[in-house]
């Protein structure tokens, strides 16, 4: 063989082996550069989760917090209901007292009849304080006045 010959496969076997380092040495910076930039897509894809998890920590918070108002309204709301209900039973209460009060006042007084029924000076004046006047009866002459 010639020298020539061997020289030129020398080189070419060079060359050859210089193409596949670079090659190599290429898709190594290659994929150290993806690898870099996964990384940072990974890093920036925790930061949204972090702050997403976040703001779903802070609205299950807000709906415990209103959740927990809206019990202690509704708590609220049933006392105030049974104290109306005792407010009314109270009241009605009272209001049969008053009736039996008068029932013993009519018992007393000498100006009512045997079958219940008072004067009409007495039926008047039970109508005013209780508001419902006639406002047919001539004796109410303070209300036909302002009428006219």
């Amino acid at each position: 063989m010639d020298t020539n010959l061997l020289i030129w496969i020398i080189v070419g076997v060079v060359v050859v082996l210089v193409i596949i380092g670079i090659v190599v040495f290429t898709s190594r910076r290659r994929r150290e550069a993806k690898a870099q930039a996964d990384r940072h897509q990974a890093e920036e894809l925790r930061s949204q989760a972090q702050d997403a998890d976040l703001a779903a920590r802070e609205r299950e918070a807000a709906a415990t917090k209103a959740q927990g108002d809206a019990l202690q309204a509704q708590v609220a709301s049933e006392r105030l209901q049974r104290e109306a209900a005792q407010g009314q039973t109270e009241a009605e209460s009272i209001r049969l007292q008053s009736e039996e009060k008068f029932q013993q006042a009519n018992e007393v007084d000498p100006d009512v009849n045997t079958v219940g029924e008072a004067d009409r000076n007495t039926q008047h004046d039970a109508r005013r304080d209780a508001g419902s006047l006639d406002e047919a009866d001539p004796r109410d002459t303070r209300r036909d006045a302002d009428r006219h």
